[in-house]
């Protein structure tokens, strides 16, 4: 038991929240892509980033791959276009 709010503070301190992760198999669901897909993306780098714990098992930061997909929500066709164009320096 917690004695005091000081004492809760310094448990979260050392302890802080876990972060979540997605599976391959969640990230692909949530996500609504393949795969295929996503293991392509691993291996050019145009997905969002990943961690191996092992041989299979690849996860998917939440907090990554919310922020990698809302990098990628526009407005318009128009607005997307201008945001590849100043990517690629044109």
């Amino acid at each position: 038991m917690i004695a005091s709010e000081s004492d809760a503070a310094a448990v979260n301190a050392t302890f802080p929240a876990p972060r979540v992760y997605l599976s391959e198999a969640q990230f692909c669901e949530r996500y609504g892509v393949g795969h295929r897909t996503v293991q392509r993306w691993r291996v050019s780098g145009g997905g969002p980033p990943w961690c191996r714990l092992g041989v299979r098992r690849i996860l998917y930061p939440l907090a990554a791959s919310e922020a990698w997909a809302a990098s990628r929500t526009y407005q318009s066709r128009a607005a997307e276009i201008a945001a590849q164009s100043r990517e690629c320096g044109a």
